[in-house]
Order: C-alpha cells, then sequence, then structure tokens
C-alpha cells in the first residue's frame, strides 16, 4: 500500500505542477491518472470487505492522512457510496475490513462534529 501512496503523492504533485501552465489534454491526462490510482488504492483498502449488507454494492476504501509527532500517517475506512451511513474507521486496513465485515459502523455524526481536525475524528470513529 505504501507503493500505491507515495505512486498517488507523485501523481497528484504532477498534476498539480500541469494545472497552471499545462495544455487541456496534459492536465486531463494528469487527472486521469490520478483518478487510476485513487481507484487502485481504494481497490486494495477495501480488499476483502464484503460488499453493503444493505445495496450489494462495492465497499469504497480511503486512506485518511493525518499528522502524528511531524510525520504523515494514514488511518483507514471503508464505506459504502450509496448508503453513506455505513463506514468503518480505523487504524489499520485490516481493522476496517474486519469492523466493515463485522457491520460495526463508525458514526459519522461524530466525525462530523469534529469540523474537519483529523485527530478528533480518529479518537471518536474509534470509540
Amino acid at each position: 500500500m505504501k507503493e500505491i501512496l507515495a505512486e498517488l503523492d507523485a501523481a497528484q504533485t504532477a498534476y498539480d505542477a500541469l494545472v497552471p501552465t499545462g495544455s487541456r489534454a496534459q492536465v486531463y491526462d494528469a487527472g486521469q491518472t490520478v483518478k487510476r490510482i485513487k481507484a487502485q488504492l481504494s481497490d486494495a483498502i477495501s480488499e476483502g470487505a464484503a460488499a453493503c449488507p444493505t445495496c450489494g454494492g462495492k465497499p469504497h476504501g480511503m486512506a485518511q492522512p493525518y499528522r502524528f509527532r511531524g510525520q504523515v500517517k494514514h488511518g483507514f475506512e471503508i464505506g459504502c457510496t450509496n448508503c453513506l451511513d455505513h463506514r468503518a474507521a480505523g487504524p489499520t486496513r485490516d481493522q476496517c475490513v474486519a469492523d466493515w465485515n463485522a457491520g460495526a459502523w463508525s458514526d459519522p455524526g461524530k466525525a462530523q462534529a469534529t469540523n474537519g481536525d483529523h485527530a478528533a475524528a480518529r479518537a471518536l470513529c474509534a470509540s
């Protein structure tokens, strides 16, 4: 997964550099590369997660970056893009998959109540 995150970071950096000066085609192609890598990351995170029990949709995996002691780390989240109240969040991918498969949903209201404070959101969602 670290390789995919590094590839995503490089692709996003390249995209950001092209936006102000690149041609429309270059920016589009760079954006498509970012989109493809994000899909790979989602698949890697949600590997082993069962389909949504409500709608049968494919679960969507996300890496949620946060800073800890000056380093960027990643928490993980698995959710359903159709059933927005169905998601599992945690510090490891394996824990998220286990929680998702067990139907142990994180409380989305708790995360929203943190107003973008990732550390607070992680602490609340883990409780």
